[in-house]
């Protein structure tokens, strides 16, 4: 999930709470932009990436479910998220990726497009 992508939700839906943590995502790239920036991990699908020493091939968009809008320690039940996924973006909102390789990624390691 790319922080332009949170950025993006919380001008959306600026009544909601707007923390990584809701969407469970395993890696947050720290994407520079606005929330004009919109969706980028969108259009990465197909393409490689190194991270650390990990190269990912992003795969397809993650479809979205009621997960997203329960409790959790970060954020508040919230109903308005889902709705305005599924509505704006098809319901996905981030995306999958296979690793083409064993690797470490650390905190604060930078991100590198291959294609």
């Amino acid at each position: 999930m790319a922080t332009t992508a949170l950025r993006s939700l919380g001008s959306a839906l600026p009544e909601s709470a707007m923390d990584a943590s809701r969407f469970r995502p395993n890696l947050v790239l720290d994407v520079p932009g606005d929330h004009a920036s919109g969706y980028p991990e969108h259009r990465w699908i197909g393409r490689r990436m190194v991270i650390g020493t990990l190269r990912l091939r992003f795969t397809e968009a993650c479809d979205r479910c009621v997960m997203i809008t329960r409790e959790t320690p970060a954020v508040p039940h919230d109903r308005a998220v889902l709705r305005w996924v599924a509505r704006e973006l098809g319901n996905a909102l981030g995306v999958y990726a296979a690793g083409e390789n064993p690797g470490h990624v650390r905190i604060g390691d930078k991100a590198r497009g291959l294609d």
